[in-house]
């Protein structure tokens, strides 16, 4: 249920065991004679209410009345209780509705691991979408794309579109492996391959929350963007660039990451990224949160990175800024593909201009000669 239904008088173990009430072979005349056949029933129910307290890791509160436990235990032996009738589709009402961060994640994790081991299917309603995206066994559907070097490549798409997880997918980072297609690097198969060896293949990703290591300086956290590489004195000059690309960086190398402003966070993650040398670097909404002014700066490093030969997959919610850089852009819905051409041809589409460039069909000309004269201004 979304909201928490136990019985929050009984005890966790006392819950779970109502749980059993369909597996029940006694019938109440026994159960009230204590017969064996009651008894021998009795224990075969406590055995499958503990196996569950097991799996779940909740025997600490075995014999604890569940109107005192925290509120994510709670929600936790509520899943607890709904398997205790052994069902083969276990509906979620907003399972982590009310949860802190790390609650959040904890349950992700016992949801995931529970599909897997007990090969159950799950129906979901949820409003997070980080979690939809973790949880949900199908996400995209047909998506296919490549990444040429020197190109720029745009996804367009609206919250719980699919980007994220597309990115996530090709970086192996999605907790299900693709069921259908393949991911490749410069003709070699890593649909399979673990995050490290996507890595040292050629890709970087830089992630929509940045991703900092907060106790770090700029510089420890730039040279961990290198850990790979054993060419020191390549690392060095590539510190030197990135330096002279993002000169706040230099005059903060022994600042904290997580200190810094959220501008200087992305300048970090991109910087970090680049100091892999990657051949596509995948940036995963790089104006979010930022003021208008530092959009302009970071987009300006990504079209400079991207003219000096690199492949840039660029997931954006500014249709704006990502069709002034972008050779070629598809928008993202319902993960799946809906619409895809170079990026002249989505800016003249009159449900691109509307939904995304924020103008109406009869503005649409005079949105087109704008973006002109604004990309003249940018070369």
């Amino acid at each position: 249920f979304q909201n928490i239904e136990l019985f929050k008088n009984l005890t966790c173990l006392d819950n779970l065991l109502l749980g059993r009430h369909l597996h029940v072979r006694a019938n109440i005349v026994e159960a009230m004679l204590a017969t064996r056949s009651w008894a021998r029933d009795e224990v075969r129910q406590r055995r499958r209410a503990e196996e569950l307290l097991d799996l779940l890791d909740l025997q600490a509160y075995r014999d604890q009345r569940v109107g005192s436990l925290p509120y994510g235990i709670q929600k936790l032996i509520e899943v607890a209780r709904a398997l205790a009738a052994e069902p083969t589709m276990l509906l979620l009402d907003e399972p982590t509705a009310g949860m802190m961060v790390e609650e959040k994640d904890d349950m992700m994790v016992t949801l995931l691991r529970l599909r897997q081991e007990l090969s159950l299917t799950m129906l979901v309603v949820e409003h997070d979408l980080r979690v939809v995206s973790r949880l949900a066994g199908r996400v995209l559907k047909g998506v296919s794309l490549a990444i040429n070097k020197g190109s720029c490549v745009a996804v367009l798409g609206s919250n719980g579109a699919g980007k994220s997880t597309m990115l996530k997918t090709i970086m192996g980072l999605i907790d299900d492996e693709p069921r259908k297609g393949s991911v490749r690097v410069s003709g070699t198969e890593m649909t399979h391959a673990d995050t490290e060896t996507i890595s040292r293949a050629g890709v970087a990703y830089v992630v929509e929350d940045r991703g900092m290591f907060p106790d770090l300086s700029v510089a420890e956290s730039l040279r961990l963007g290198a850990y790979h590489r054993y060419d020191r004195a390549g690392v060095n000059d590539d510190l030197e660039r990135v330096y002279a690309t993002f000169p706040r960086l230099a005059e903060r190398q022994r600042q904290a990451s997580g200190t810094l402003s959220g501008g200087e966070q992305q300048m970090l993650a991109i910087s970090r990224a680049l100091m892999s040398r990657p051949k596509v670097l995948m940036l995963d909404e790089p104006s979010l949160g930022l003021a208008p002014l530092l959009v302009e700066e970071i987009f300006g490093v990504i079209r400079g990175i991207n003219s000096e030969g690199m492949g840039i997959l660029l997931v954006e919610q500014n249709a704006n800024q990502a069709l002034a850089i972008a050779d070629y852009c598809y928008v993202l819905e319902g993960g799946r593909f809906v619409l895809e051409g170079s990026a002249e041809q989505l800016r003249g589409n009159e449900n691109v201009q509307e939904f995304y460039l924020g103008v109406t069909a009869a503005a649409g000309a005079e949105s087109r000669l704008h973006v002109r004269r604004r990309r003249r201004r940018w070369n």
